[in-house]
């Protein structure tokens, strides 16, 4: 997970988290990030093909006038230095999204200042670990008469084979949602979504293993009020829009906007945005689709404990598989400064919203969050946030993985005294939140007993007469009841004499 946070200068700068199970660890600075030198730095989308490589994208800016898309790339932890995507380093441009269908194979869209000081999409694959020179559109400026266009995400079912959404501009600048679509390595001219109508927005896209993707974006009710909508294409083109919000229900401001959508698989989808309530301030919201029917747009439980300054928005979501999404967002602190939230999913029930730890924005409004799972529990984030300097990119990960320990505080007792032997087990995450459950202690294969975790930590007194004399070997084992990995403590001898 990661985003953007603004320095006490009101400059944005790049973060990263790590946690899991709803609690996220410190955020911290995206290694290797280009220096901004008073600049900004930001993350604006993240991807991971597996655990061991992940693909940041976003902006710098080096001299507050111009920005240049960028890319970084962590192999096996260790973030390696940014770098300028090739083409773009003489351009005033932005990554905005990115998708790695498997290691060494992401695509990047985004968009590019052209000669004529046009805004035009671009898109960029990296094929077997090198990235190539970013693609155009040459048809692309007689449809984007209004000279501002952008490709807002892209999702890969596979290598090669990938869908991205956006929006152009016609003349008046009035806004219309386009599909763009990568078959076998080769891009094909851009369409309209044939069900959006003028002002519309494609927001956001997301395609499983079958290719049947589902986007999202904003659409004008039969009232002229903007509603958060989502439309399944598949091999058989484009299906009728779903509408997730409307003035009746949640929406009552009239206007609501997607952010992002993660499909685990075929009619198994969520999408996050924000609508605006009857004070016209904004709202994080979430809408799920299980088994290809949508259920009721929710709101999100616990936000409103954080949202003292009622302004606040969920940006992007990542399901590993269904039922088991993660999602981060922003809400706005009594000073008025936006912060970071994470709110989870586990086995189909969502989690209360959580203040992500590490820095907080000094100064200035400008939280941008992303985050991306490559398994239920296991996900990296990315962002901006401010800093008293510049706004820097920051990243982090999320991890299931537990070690525990077993300390005694004596390893001889004797037969029938056995209640002066005392076990301690710490069970400690790799990343962030409190581990729950039980440790069962074994001397060898027999089980001694089973222990509830407190905070983290399981103690035992053996009863006299447990074991007869001899020697053991005595080890605890945690399971866990809120989603981390189980782990085993060393072995630790005990003497037992007569």
């Amino acid at each position: 997970m990661g985003g953007t946070y603004d320095d006490a200068l009101g400059n944005p700068q790049a973060w990263v988290a790590s946690g899991h199970a709803g609690t996220w660890a410190n955020a911290i600075a995206l290694p290797g990030f280009i220096p901004t030198k008073g600049g900004h730095s930001q993350i604006n989308g993240v991807s991971c093909a597996t655990g061991n490589y992940c693909v940041a994208v976003g902006e710098t800016s080096t001299d507050q006038l111009s920005d240049r898309a960028t890319v970084a790339v962590d192999l096996f932890g260790t973030w390696q230095q940014a770098m300028t995507i090739p083409g773009l380093d003489s351009s005033d441009s932005q990554a905005l999204s990115v998708s790695c269908p498997s290691v060494g194979n992401c695509t990047v869209v985004g968009s590019y200042r052209d000669a004529n000081n046009a805004k035009q999409p671009f898109v960029e694959d990296e094929v077997n670990g090198t990235w190539g020179f970013f693609h155009t559109f040459a048809s692309f400026p007689q449809l984007n008469t209004g000279q501002f266009a952008e490709l807002n995400s892209v999702s890969c079912e596979s290598p090669g084979n990938c869908s991205a959404v956006g929006e152009y501009a016609t003349l008046g600048g009035t806004p219309h949602a386009f599909l763009v679509a990568e078959v076998s390595g080769t891009w094909h001219l851009p369409g309209p979504l044939i069900f959006f109508l003028a002002p519309s927005t494609g927001r956001a896209v997301s395609c499983p293993a079958s290719g049947n993707c589902e986007l999202t974006g904003t659409d004008a009710d039969v009232n002229g009020q903007i509603q958060a909508v989502a439309e399944q294409t598949n091999s058989g083109g484009q299906e009728a829009i779903q509408f997730l919000t409307s003035s009746t229900d949640l929406n009552v401001g009239g206007t609501a906007l997607t952010n992002s959508v993660s499909c685990a698989s075929d009619g198994n989808c969520v999408v996050v945005g924000h609508y605006t309530d009857a004070t016209g301030r904004w709202q994080p919201f979430f809408g799920e689709e299980k088994d290809g029917t949508w259920q009721n747009t929710s709101t999100v439980t616990g936000i409103s404990a954080l949202d003292v300054g009622h302004f606040s928005d969920l940006q992007s979501v990542s399901c590993a598989s269904a039922g088991n999404c993660a999602a981060i967002g922003f809400y706005t602190d009594a000073s008025g400064t936006g912060q970071v939230f994470t709110i989870d999913e586990v086995n189909g029930t969502w989690g209360s919203a959580a203040k992500l730890p590490g820095p907080s924005n000094q100064g200035i409004f400008s939280p941008q969050s992303v985050v991306s799972c490559w398994s239920a529990g296991n996900c990296a984030s990315g962002g901006v946030i401010a800093t008293s300097t510049a706004l820097q990119a920051i990243v982090s990960v999320e991890s299931p993985a537990t070690s525990a320990a077993l300390a005694r505080n004596t390893s001889t007792v004797q037969f029938g005294h056995e209640q002066s032997l005392r076990l301690t087990i710490n069970v400690k995450p790799q990343t962030g939140g409190t581990p729950a459950g039980d440790v069962t202690i074994k001397a060898g294969q027999r089980t001694l007993a089973t222990v509830p975790l407190t905070s983290g930590q399981a103690t035992w007194t053996m009863p006299a007469k447990k074991l007869r004399p001899g020697t053991y070997r005595l080890t605890g084992t945690y399971t866990s009841s809120n989603g981390y990995d189980p782990a085993t403590t060393g072995k630790r001898t005990l003497v037992v004499t007569g």
